[in-house]
Formats: structure tokens, sequence, C-alpha cells
């Protein structure tokens, strides 16, 4: 079973092609400061516009880093069953641990072809499987009967959900196995969801603070719902930062600031307006998290020892 806090990684670009080293030096970063995994080439890494043979630089990038032995779940999910596995499969094969797999959207599934979907890749995707629900993104919501459905399918192991719906993980804890991960998809309510028995996190803001919010959810994991709840609540202002703009812009702006990466997407995603990146900025100062210019130590210190900063809440 999945458990903790897991980065949902930014996907570096230069010149229109994937800037391996900042990869490389970003993952590290998130390691070092207690990330328990990573799933790339999802929302946040940019999924929808990165090519396959991308994917599979990223997933090798990633390893290289991280060794073998450390999680790395690629997005592989489309509104297209065939085309899901057909990457799927490569991905399995190249060696990721498992698949981040969207609800299909535009088309608009009916529950029965969620199901049908998300076990037909379960079956022959050859890695285990994830269901990403996000329905903000995609117009259609898979519900918890679908979930508990999917759940006792052999190599569907765990729900990203972000809906930020507690009554569900309630229903999706009372009606899947111990061992079916449960992970939110959601900043702004990790610890109530760990609170109804979900068993982590998939962060967006864990990009740029990764120990602050592993000691958020290690707490919330062990019981101490007062100090990770504590946490949570000292980090509305980020989030909200994170969200200034669509993810993954202002996260990517935070990472360029730090000096992680340029600020470079691909369209239809651009870069903030000067009036929101100087709002991002003035919370970054706000929780004195690094800006570009301090040494690469400096930055990865500094931003791994931000929990002594917000401590006094």
């Amino acid at each position: 079973m999945l458990s903790g806090t897991f980065a949902a990684i930014t996907t570096p670009f230069a010149g229109g092609a994937l800037d391996k080293a900042s990869l490389f030096a970003h993952a590290l970063f998130l390691k070092d400061g207690g990330i328990n995994g990573l799933f790339a080439c999802g929302t946040t890494g940019e999924g929808a516009t990165v090519e396959e043979v991308e994917s599979l630089e990223v997933l090798n990038t990633l390893r290289e880093a991280l060794g073998d032995d450390f999680p790395i779940y690629m997005g592989t999910g489309s509104n297209s069953t065939s085309k899901t596995l057909k990457h799927s499969r490569k991905m399995a094969d190249a060696g990721a641990d498992g698949l981040l797999v969207v609800t299909p959207y535009y088309n608009k599934p009916t529950q029965e072809g969620l199901y049908r979907h998300f076990a037909e890749i379960a079956q022959s995707a050859g890695a285990p499987v994830f269901i990403y629900n996000v329905t903000g993104r995609t117009a259609v919501d898979i519900k918890a009967s679908t979930v508990a459905r999917l759940a006792r399918i052999d190599g569907i192991i765990g729900i990203k959900e972000a809906n930020a719906d507690h009554r569900k993980i309630l229903e999706l804890r009372r009606d899947t196995s111990a061992e079916f991960s449960i992970l939110s998809g959601d900043d702004y309510t990790v610890v109530p969801t760990i609170a109804c028995g979900g068993n982590g996190v998939i962060s967006v803001v864990a990009n740029i603070i990764p120990a602050l919010f592993s000691e958020m959810v290690d707490r919330a994991l062990a019981g101490d719902f007062a100090e990770a709840s504590r946490i949570q609540g000292n980090l509305i202002p980020l989030v909200d930062a994170m969200f200034i703009e669509t993810n993954p812009i202002p996260v990517k702006e935070a990472l360029s600031a730090m000096g992680f990466m340029t600020n470079e997407f691909r369209l239809p995603l651009c870069s903030m307006d000067e009036s929101g990146r100087t709002r991002l900025l003035g919370v970054m100062n706000q929780f004195g998290l690094p800006v570009a210019g301090e040494s690469d130590s400096q930055a990865v210190s500094k931003a791994n020892n931000i929990g002594a900063v917000k401590q006094d809440g």
C-alpha cells in the first residue's frame, strides 16, 4: 500500500525540449526533503503536452537520479482506452512502478464505461494502476461504488481523489480493503482526508516545500491531528498562491524563482502575468522560501527547513 507524501513533480523545459538536468536536480531535492515517491507527467507535470518519447526520458532521468527502489509512477491516462493502454504498456515495460490513469475527459463516460476502461487497463497494462479523479478538469466523477468494484481487480491499487469530498473518502475506506491506497489530490484538505481514512497525498505544493509537507503528513498518519492541522492551516496562504492561476503555472514559476528550472511552458499554458508573479513572490517571501541568486546548497537547505520558519503559527 502506498502511504505518505508524494509529489506531483513538474516537467522542466528549456528551449522547447525536456530539461533533464533540472529534472534530475529537482528530484534529488524532493527525495532529500522526505518525499516518499513521485507521480510524473500528470496534471502538474504537463502530461497533456509531453510526447510519449519524452515521458520515457522523464522516467529514465528520474530513475537515474533516485535509484531503482524509489517509487515512480507515470501519468498515462487519456480519453481513449486503447491509447491509454498503449502508453501504459510502454511505461510499464520501461520500469515505472505504477501508472496514474485519469478518468476519461470530454467524452463523459457512464459509470459502467469508467469501470470497463479501468478494468481493461489494469488487466493488460503490466503495472499497478492508480485511478485519478479530478472532476474539475474532466467533467466526470467516478463514484465510490464504482471505485469499490474496481478495487477488487488485481492491479488497481489506489485512487488519487482530488475533489475534497470527505463523505466519499469515508465510503471508499469503508468499502475497500486496507491495502487499497486513498491519496488526497487536494493540498487544502490533506489532514481531513487522512482523518477520514486516507493514506497521504499526491501534492503540488510539496514541489517547493517537501520537508514541511512531509512532516504534516507524517504527523497526521501518526494520529497527531492537532499539530498536523496547525501546519495545514499555516500553509493555506502558500497553497492559495499555487492556484493564483491554473496549475502548474504558479508552482513552476515558484521553482523558477528558486533557481530549479526555467518558467517555460508549452502552449496552451503560458507564463504568469506580472501581477500574479508579484503576488506569488510576496507569499514566497513570507514563507522564507529561497529565490534565485542563492547557491544551490543554500536553496536546498533553506527550502528543506521551512518548517522551522512557520512553526510559530
